[in-house]
């Protein structure tokens, strides 16, 4: 699995989970060229960055999928993160 790190130390309380998103790449592995409408749209997928101390399925490192509306996104340190509850996380990718 490859491991993956924010340059920033989030510690979230409770039952939260700090994500950083996947980015969409600009072009596909084929090389087309992907329309700004898909750039711009929200993934709802991404890395384990921290998670609380009352989190008991997901980890650090886990690659997830969640919630679209239940999400909150905030900058820190030049970068965006995404935080959600425990409950709001629908799956771990194995093998990501």
């Amino acid at each position: 699995m490859k491991k993956f790190k924010a340059k920033i130390t989030a510690r979230p309380l409770g039952n939260s989970v700090v994500v950083q998103r996947e980015a969409i790449a600009e072009e596909s592995d084929g090389g087309i060229i992907m329309p700004t409408e898909v750039l711009e749209k929200r993934i709802n997928e991404g890395h384990v960055i921290s998670v609380g101390s009352k989190v008991e399925e997901v980890s650090e490192g886990d690659y997830i999928i969640f919630g679209e509306y239940t999400a909150k996104t905030v900058k820190a340190g030049g970068l965006e993160f995404v935080i959600v509850s425990e409950e709001d996380v629908y799956c771990v990718l194995e093998g990501r």
